[in-house]
């Protein structure tokens, strides 16, 4: 594996990668190999040479902040979303890494190798404001926003070896959240911020774990022989993407929060790894993504007016609009087949076209009987998959 070593300078590795972490702790930024295979390991190296630089997002249409060589040594930029506008944010000599949005997108955290070890820095979305937060002899590295911007947790190797710390978003308050003599890294907070998922080395063999926000409950999950790692909340903290290499290989998994529901997603012989969850459109906040929410159907019924329904208008109006609440309730509470026949019971009353009244039909209008039924069609498609 010699002729790797020139991959893992300061700056340059693999970004929450424990199969090929680096020690912290060492001032020669050496490379911990935790029982791996040979032909693996190599291959690890080989996309920690090669692959592509690591990405965050702040959000719809914002800017991509990423991590950059192309100056000689490791530097976090800044593009637009089309590519365009690229820029040099951190300007530093020594290896600025790992960047990180703030919730709101107007900060950046990152790691930094300038001060002669690994720290948490952050700065501003410009590049301002450049400050050292772990301010630490050891290694701080992979910082991770709470998602309500008020903290970053991060792995520390200060008292001894990697652990799972938190701190204010400010720096103060640091404080450790695992314990164990083996390492803990890779910190991944759930989206209501109430949990975080980590890697751990504490069985012998990376695992998923999690605990709750203040470092109780620590549990693991994945509880496999193999390698797990990488932990990737899914949007509404139902679910955790991750590596795994059980079946020889590297290969994206998904289960369930608890860690029931195993199962390989990508099954393909070549790596597959990294995985992280696309956030879909929630416009009225409800938790509930736009493809999935009602709120489509009950805008084109709100802009009805009262001729269209069945006479009395504002009975039928209220009626489809009750059914509609309650379909609601039902998708938030994770009640889908309830939800399902609520929409097929309301398709009922929308599935004539004609222009005298019907007890059945509750609109009336047929243009407008028609565009609402879609909507319900699309809905009931997009909940039964």
């Amino acid at each position: 594996m010699n002729e790797h070593k020139h991959d893992w300078k300061p700056g340059r590795r693999v970004r929450r990668h424990p199969l090929a972490a680096r020690v912290s702790t060492s001032a020669r930024e050496t490379l911990i190999v935790p029982i791996l295979a040979a032909g693996l390991m190599a291959a690890l190296l080989a996309l920690g040479g090669a692959g592509p630089a690591t990405a965050a997002f702040p959000g719809a249409n914002g800017k991509v902040a990423f991590e950059s060589h192309r100056d000689g040594n490791a530097e976090v930029y800044v593009m637009n979303a089309d590519g365009s506008g690229q820029t040099n944010l951190s300007n530093n000599a020594a290896g600025d890494a790992e960047p990180a949005w703030s919730p709101d997108g107007q900060k950046l955290a990152f790691a930094s190798f300038r001060d002669g070890n690994y720290e948490i820095y952050v700065m501003n979305a410009d590049g301002s404001g450049q400050t050292n937060l772990s301010n630490n002899a050891a290694g701080d590295l992979l910082p991770a926003w709470s998602p309500d911007g008020q903290k970053l947790a991060f792995t520390s190797s200060r008292d001894g070896n990697d652990e799972i710390y938190v701190m204010n978003a400010d720096g103060s308050g640091p404080t450790r959240l695992t314990n164990n003599a083996e390492f803990d890294l890779t910190p991944a907070w759930s989206p209501d911020g109430q949990k975080l998922a980590f890697a751990s080395f504490r069985d012998g063999n990376y695992e998923i774990y999690v605990m709750n926000a203040d470092g109780s409950g620590q549990a693991n999950l994945s509880n496999n022989a193999a390698a797990d790692f990488a932990p990737a909340w899914s949007p509404d903290g139902q679910k955790l993407a991750f590596d795994s290499d059980r079946d020889g290989n590297l290969e994206v998994y998904v289960m369930n929060a608890d860690g029931s529901g195993q199962a390989n997603l990508t099954n393909n012989a070549a790596f597959d790894m990294e995985p992280d969850w696309q956030p879909l459109p929630d416009s009225d906040g409800d938790g509930i993504p736009d493809a999935r929410d009602v709120e489509e159907i009950q805008a084109a019924v709100g802009a009805l007016p009262v001729t269209a329904f069945l006479p009395p208008g504002g009975g039928t109006r209220n009626a489809i609009v009750s059914i509609l609440d309650d379909v609601e309730a039902k998708i938030a509470a994770g009640e889908i087949d309830e939800a399902i026949a609520l929409l097929t019971d309301l398709r009922r009353h929308l599935d004539g076209c004609g222009t005298r009244p019907d007890r059945n039909d509750w609109i009336i209008d047929c243009s407008a009987q028609v565009a609402v039924r879609t909507l319900v069609d699309e809905l009931i498609a997009e909940l039964s998959t």
